[in-house]
């Protein structure tokens, strides 16, 4: 018989995070910056993701990003993260819904199944949604989600929804999506799930300088109109680009 895939939502509450803040925290958030950056990261949690501490590396990285991120005055306060976990035919929200750097305590995730990598992503595309509501809920202005992948396969679900719902999120500006893959990884699929941006290929699962990568570019990002639009560090020095 078929295996169908199970996901996991969030809490109702969660898509109200943030709506009960103290008119002072609304204060203090708008004189950071005025504007909120949500981060989606997707993780494979597939069997083959035991192979050479891939899993565990991933998840050491996810402290990298968490240190980062709390060091950066404006990020702290203007970042929010979500993270997917998607393996043994599952996709589950690994945090409890979108938080603050200072909120996100990195799980040690377990490796193990397939990889329902498709509706992972439809998943990640839905918490974008709330986010946005509970960003006009709170008439909180955000910067372009970003959307990032780490995956050492393909997807083993059906990804035909998924490739065309993020080519019209890309097309219309509603998100930026990254796809970070390492060994084993099927390049050509995934470039099919990332058009409009290179699949990078991380070299000897360097996740650490990947998630610096990561913190800087979400830094830059948050704090851009407070002090002018920066480059984004190019990613060549860690990864291959695809």
């Amino acid at each position: 018989m078929k295996n169908e895939t199970t996901i996991i939502t969030t809490s109702e509450h969660s898509s109200q995070q943030g709506s009960d803040l103290l008119p002072l925290e609304k204060t203090f958030l708008k004189e950071v910056n005025g504007k909120e950056v949500l981060l989606v990261y997707l993780v494979d949690t597939s069997a083959s993701m035991t192979m050479k501490n891939n899993i565990g590396l991933l998840c050491e990285g996810l402290h990298t990003l968490k240190q980062e991120l709390m060091a950066d005055e404006t990020a702290r306060h203007t970042v929010k993260i979500a993270l997917v976990a998607y393996g043994n035919n599952t996709v589950i929200p690994a945090t409890d819904g979108i938080i603050t750097p200072d909120e996100f305590m990195p799980p040690q995730l377990v490796a193990k199944g397939n990889t329902p990598m498709g509706q992972a992503y439809m998943v990640a595309l839905e918490l974008v949604k709330l986010w946005k509501k509970s960003c006009s809920d709170r008439r909180v202005d955000y910067f372009r989600p970003w959307l990032v992948n780490s995956t050492d396969g393909q997807p083993t679900d059906d990804w035909s929804e998924a490739a065309s719902a993020l080519k019209v999120a890309e097309e219309t500006k509603q998100v930026v999506s990254w796809i970070m893959a390492t060994e084993g990884a099927n390049i050509p699929v995934l470039k099919q799930l990332s058009p409009y941006r290179p699949v990078l290929y991380l070299r000897d699962l360097d996740y650490k300088s990947m998630f610096l990568w990561l913190s800087s570019s979400l830094s830059v990002v948050s704090s851009s109109e407070a002090n002018g639009r920066q480059p984004i560090e190019r990613p060549d020095t860690w990864a291959d680009v695809y």
